[in-house]
């Protein structure tokens, strides 16, 4: 990821990050893969015991999916858009396929497990993953629903699709 925040338009900055905790915490495994790891217990708001501050990266999805495209593209890859109804004798010549069905998956998988849900407007929650993370790492508030571990391997998987467009090839998981 530094070397991609390295390049222009990409969408990808390091940035000195914040992890809060009301315990103690052993050592993450993932203490080696970010630069500067430290683990802070002076100076810390109110109700927090321990702090992991560490430099890793900040990525604007939506900059980043436009430069990733376009990488992609410039590399001679092709993308194209179509309507499906089965995966059945599906032609060979697709190395990928992003099914951005959302409900219809249902039908297309022949999976009766995905339907609808009624969700009342006081259980409606709303986007804000980036916000909070920025959020957090600017000390204004602190994230609630997805761990450090849980980004490392969004990061993981990112990191990834990156290389799997530079050097044209598949990238096995974990890296």
């Amino acid at each position: 990821m530094k070397k991609l925040a390295e390049l222009p338009d990409t969408g990808i900055e390091m940035t000195q990050t914040y992890e809060y905790f009301r315990g103690p915490q052993s050592d993450p495994v993932w203490k080696d893969w970010v630069d500067s790891f430290e683990r802070k217990t002076d100076e810390l708001p109110a109700d927090y015991v321990e702090c992991f501050s560490f430099i890793t990266s900040i990525i604007e999805m939506p900059v980043y999916l436009k430069w990733m495209l376009s990488r992609y593209t410039s590399l001679g890859g092709i993308t194209s858009q179509r309507t499906i109804d089965s995966f059945e004798g599906f032609p060979d010549e697709y190395t990928a396929v992003i099914n951005c069905t959302g409900l219809s998956s249902g039908a297309l998988l022949d999976d009766d497990e995905m339907y609808p849900i009624e969700v009342t407007k006081e259980e409606k929650g709303y986007w804000r993953v980036e916000e909070e993370f920025i959020g957090a790492i600017r000390g204004q508030e602190h994230v609630v629903h997805t761990t450090f571990s849980d980004g490392v391997k969004y990061m993981e998987y990112t990191e990834a699709v990156s290389r799997s467009i530079q050097e044209q090839k598949t990238i096995n998981l974990p890296l």
